[in-house]
């Protein structure tokens, strides 16, 4: 992956999946603006190149903690890492965040002002949503069994009030 990343320096988007081996990513370009990662249960670190605007991870049961997050990133969807325990501090940037089926998590971070979408699903350990919400849109918080009451909402719509 490294050798053919070098003569890609242009690259705008790397999608790796299915990849049973890999534990690391090689250094990105800084021109790569999307990052998905998909089936890698080995995987357990990587480093973002500043440029990333959505980063995607699915089914990777190994991944404990994210690196930092790049100031560019608008989107963060987290599917199936049960190990994952925390989240990075989250960028003034970000407008959608997805997380799903991430039992390990147990606390959310400040969220962001820019924040619009907030999707939580199975993902156990977060007993309580941060106070500041912010000009959310939309908030789903599904299959939480421990969620505080008046954190299970389904859809808020935030600009009718």
């Amino acid at each position: 992956v490294a050798a053919y990343l070098q003569r890609k320096p242009n690259l705008d988007s790397l999608e790796v999946t299915n990849s049973p081996n890999i534990t690391s990513l090689p250094p990105l370009p800084e021109t790569i603006t999307f990052i998905g990662l998909k089936d890698c249960p080995q995987l357990s670190t990587f480093s973002l190149p500043g440029s990333v605007k959505h980063l995607r991870l699915k089914d990777c049961p190994a991944l404990v903690a994210l690196p930092p997050l790049p100031d560019a990133l608008g989107a963060l969807v987290i599917e199936d890492c049960p190990a994952l325990l925390s989240l990075p501090q989250l960028p003034c940037t970000l407008i959608d965040l997805w997380l799903d089926n991430c039992p390990g998590l147990t606390k959310m971070p400040e969220l962001p002002s820019s924040l619009v979408q907030l999707y939580i699903k199975k993902c156990s350990g977060i007993s309580l949503l941060p106070d500041a919400l912010g000009p959310l849109i939309m908030l789903f918080v599904e299959d939480n069994p421990d969620a505080a009451p008046e954190s299970r909402s389904e859809f808020f719509d935030h600009s009718s009030i």
